[in-house]
């Protein structure tokens, strides 16, 4: 599921899950949740939304231990 569809749907706080992970992971997970929202902001549509938030966090594909898609 997307953040496009939770903002969407009304959803308005997130939970990251990082129990057991590294600090540095923990980080970059915040960077990450905070980059996709400014993304969320500045795009129109939801195509839009996904298409920038693939091509500047998701470069290379997901690792497979990502939620999004």
């Amino acid at each position: 599921m997307y953040i496009k569809t939770l903002s969407d749907a009304g959803i308005t706080h997130l939970k990251l899950v990082g129990r057991g992970n590294y600090t540095d992971f923990m980080e970059r997970d915040i960077r990450n949740l905070r980059r996709t929202l400014e993304i969320l902001e500045d795009s129109s549509t939801e195509e839009e939304y996904i298409r920038a938030m693939k091509a500047e966090l998701f470069p290379n594909g997901c690792s497979h231990m990502c939620y999004a898609r």
